[in-house]
Formats: structure tokens, C-alpha cells, sequence
């Protein structure tokens, strides 16, 4: 029975390796680029591990993909705590999403690439898509307050403010701080306070 715990603890060890090396294999190559045999490689197994893993490329990059996914949401954690006012609620909102950014520069980039990747399953395309809206509804969500509840298109624009911020980001080396160039773009857009209905 022992052998048994040990060879799964074995299984689901080598499932995460194989996981953790696709995802960052993704933070290096595009889509089409990760090979099962890059990912063998890295992880140190042979491919037929892989397939009796995952079943196929597709399985492995699927779950690798919606790890990532997991992980983004789990570490980009917002809770109001005591922010009153509507200015203090998205200075807090830009600053955690550059805190993520600036800890984990690579992980966006997967996603952004996904999105415009033709080669990219339906599956992950529509994932990627209902996490879209998802984060959409929840900048919504957490930067209503008594002034009163945010535009949908208010929560949207933010949301591309975020990732266009990125783009420019890691385009231009990642030398400024992420969180401050965050906070500048987003105030330097608002000045009128539109973002209330």
C-alpha cells in the first residue's frame, strides 16, 4: 500500500514538473514552438510520460494554460478592505495588478500571446474569454462604492488600460515601475471622474 501512495505522490509530482515547464516554456516560445519534446526535455522524462500524463500536446497545454489562469486569479486577490472613496479603491486596484505584473513579468505575456495565437484550441480561446469578462465584472464590482456603481465600459477600459500598460511595460525593458506608470496613465485619462454612471 506504501509503494502505492509513493509511486502516485511520484505521478503527481512529475505532472506538476511537466505543467511548470510548459508554462514557462510558454513565457519563452510561442505557442506552436512548445513541442512535447522541448518539454520532455526540460522536465527530464520521456514523451510517452507526457501522453500517459495528459494525453496529448493539447491536453498538456490546455491544463498548463488554465494553471496559469488559476494562478493569476488566485494571486490578484482584491478585497475592499478600508478604501471609501473611489480614488483609493483603484489607486488599490492598479497597484496590486502592477505588484503582479512587476513579481511575474512573463505570465501576462502567455496570455496576451494566446489571445492573438490562431493556432490556440477553442477550448483555451473561450477560457480566455470568459476570464476576460470575468475580471471585467470584477473591477466592476470592487470599485463601486456609495459614490455609486461603475460603467461596465468604465470596469472594460481599465482592464485594457492594465494590459496595454503591460505591453508598454515589458516593450520598454521593464525599467520604470510598473505600478507607477499604472497610476499616472489611469489618473492622466480620468481627470473628469467618468468612470461613475
Amino acid at each position: 500500500m506504501a509503494a502505492k501512495g509513493s509511486r502516485q505522490r511520484r505521478g503527481e509530482a512529475t505532472r506538476a514538473q511537466l505543467v511548470a515547464a510548459t508554462k514557462q516554456l510558454l513565457a519563452e516560445h510561442d505557442y506552436d514552438s512548445v513541442t512535447l519534446d522541448k518539454v520532455a526535455a526540460s522536465v527530464g522524462v520521456a514523451k510517452s510520460s507526457i501522453l500517459w500524463h495528459f494525453g496529448s500536446k493539447e491536453g498538456l497545454l490546455t491544463e498548463a494554460v488554465f494553471d496559469l489562469f488559476e494562478e493569476i486569479d488566485a494571486r490578484i486577490n482584491l478585497v475592499k478592505r478600508d478604501l471609501p472613496t473611489l480614488g483609493e479603491r483603484v489607486d488599490y486596484l492598479l497597484t496590486t495588478v502592477g505588484e503582479y505584473f512587476d513579481a511575474n513579468p512573463d505570465a501576462k505575456g502567455i496570455v496576451m500571446t494566446l489571445i492573438f495565437s490562431h493556432q490556440v484550441p477553442v477550448e483555451i480561446r473561450q477560457r480566455i474569454q470568459t476570464q476576460w469578462h470575468q475580471h471585467i465584472d470584477e473591477i466592476q464590482r470592487f470599485l463601486a462604492g456609495d459614490e455609486g456603481k461603475i460603467r461596465r465600459e468604465a470596469a472594460a477600459g481599465i482592464m485594457a488600460l492594465m494590459h496595454g500598460a503591460y505591453a508598454q511595460w515589458y516593450l520598454c525593458g521593464r525599467e520604470e515601475d510598473i505600478r507607477d506608470m499604472l497610476l499616472r496613465q489611469f489618473h492622466a485619462l480620468n481627470d473628469d471622474g467618468s468612470l461613475l454612471e
